[in-house]
């Protein structure tokens, strides 16, 4: 299962070179954003704990860990240490294009931002890099950190989801 995976990231990596040697011979290299997310894990080794092993974590949802990154020809590359997210994407895209837009209304933030450096997985459980606070959990000890970010997380998710079911956007264009 291992190699197998491991062929797959290699595929990965060659279409990634392809796809950087076409635009460049089609000269579109310079007017190119290149932005990746992987955003499907796990699919080629299908031992869980496994994959806990290798990683040196001891729960499913911190073997989630994916690169995320954005390239361009006129970026000066850095390397940002803190935890994002699916949903810190769009509000990251806007903020490098410099769009017009409203971030209230994301449940992300901009990676490059001091705000958001954690995740938040489907349980409502939150990883910041440092803490990791697990709902089912209940010997953990809570101070006024995990306090704070839960009544963060307990405000931010409804709205989002609320956004994202109700189609907020659409209806304020019908208006």
């Amino acid at each position: 299962m291992y190699i197998h995976a491991m062929a797959h990231a290699y595929e990965t990596d060659r279409f990634v070179g392809k796809l950087f040697d076409a635009l460049k011979e089609a000269d579109l290299i310079d007017d190119t954003v290149v932005i990746f997310y992987s955003d499907h894990y796990n699919y080629y080794v299908l031992d869980n704990s496994l994959v806990m092993k290798y990683k040196g974590v001891y729960d499913e949802n911190l073997i989630k860990i994916v690169p995320f990154f954005i390239w361009s020809s006129d970026i000066e590359p850095m390397k940002v240490d803190k935890v994002t997210a699916t949903y810190d994407i769009l509000p990251t895209i806007v903020n490098l294009f410099d769009l017009d837009n409203d971030g209230r209304y994301y449940a992300g933030n901009d990676a490059f931002s001091d705000n958001g450096g954690y995740v938040i997985f489907e349980d409502l459980s939150w990883y910041d890099g440092k803490t990791y606070y697990k709902v089912s959990e209940n010997n953990q000890t809570i101070d006024d950190f995990i306090k704070a970010r839960n009544s963060e997380i307990s405000k931010r998710v409804p709205f989002s989801n609320r956004i994202l079911l109700y189609d907020y956007f659409r209806a304020i264009k019908k208006n």
